[in-house]
């Protein structure tokens, strides 16, 4: 395996499309003996380049786990789903099948405000009180099972869910991070997440609210220097989230970028 950078790696998960299907028998395979369905099988196959790239925390799921959480949910509203218990026997499985492809690991999730955009009708307050009691179940699952982290993706996140589930291992990521997005995520969270292209918002941002780590997705040896002259070492993160569509290699080449530091020994952030 490729020696892992200095400057930590991680995850923030991974839209990757299922194997072909001449692959999935193969896939079946190594799970013989386990419970898994194809959604688990397309994390597995997403987690393991991560993996063998290096990455120093990989990422199970994604947007792409919502076909795992709507079923569970009983609010109704959501997807026009009939009202159901949770049953969260899928997520465990699949963090079990993360924690045998890597001992530290993450997941992701679509955040609640993801999957209201999606649903036919706009939940009332009792309903999303609902929701984000559900999602309050499905994090700790999560972390039982193993997860280092659980990440909760959207488009922007909202106020309520983010008072209500951002925690010391729970963050939101902002798919559309402008300066005024970024700034309501950091009213919540104490990690600024940003790309090189949105470096300018960070000293203004560092200066207003109390930020413990920086982590910049798909970081290049330039902003990680623009970053050293403003954070410490080890509130340095570079960070990677692929969507459909992306590079193949881009987990190897994430890695790649990154400065590695012989003399400096990394130091785990989460």
């Amino acid at each position: 395996m490729p020696k892992k950078p200095q400057i930590l790696t991680s995850s923030f998960g991974s839209e990757q499309l299922p194997p072909p299907a001449e692959e999935i028998a193969s896939w079946v395979g190594r799970f013989r003996g386990h419970t898994a369905d194809i959604l688990t099988i397309r994390m597995a196959a997403s987690l393991l380049p991560q993996v063998k790239s290096g990455i120093t925390i990989p990422c199970a799921g994604g947007l792409c786990s919502a076909t795992r959480i709507i079923p569970q949910l009983k609010t109704p509203g959501i997807d026009d789903m009939p009202v159901q218990e949770p049953d969260l026997t899928m997520i465990a499985h699949d963090a079990r099948m993360a924690r045998r492809l890597s001992r530290e690991f993450a997941m992701a999730f679509p955040a609640p405000s993801a999957l209201m955009k999606q649903a036919p009708r706009p939940p009332g307050k009792e309903e999303l009180e609902n929701l984000l009691s559900e999602y309050r179940m499905i994090l700790r699952i999560a972390r039982d099972e193993g997860s280092r982290y659980q990440v909760l993706i959207s488009k922007e996140p909202d106020d309520m869910e983010m008072e209500e589930l951002c925690g010391r291992r729970t963050l939101f990521f902002p798919l559309e991070r402008t300066e005024p997005v970024l700034e309501r995520v950091l009213e919540f969270q104490r990690i600024l997440i940003v790309s090189p292209s949105e470096w300018h918002f960070v000293e203004d941002l560092a200066g207003s609210y109390r930020v413990s780590k920086v982590v910049i997705i798909d970081a290049d040896e330039e902003v990680l220097e623009q970053a050293a002259s403003v954070f410490e070492h080890n509130k340095i993160e570079a960070g990677g989230y692929l969507g459909t569509g992306s590079d193949p290699d881009y987990w190897r080449t994430l890695v790649e970028k990154v400065r590695v530091k012989e003399n400096q020994p990394p130091r785990r952030v989460f």
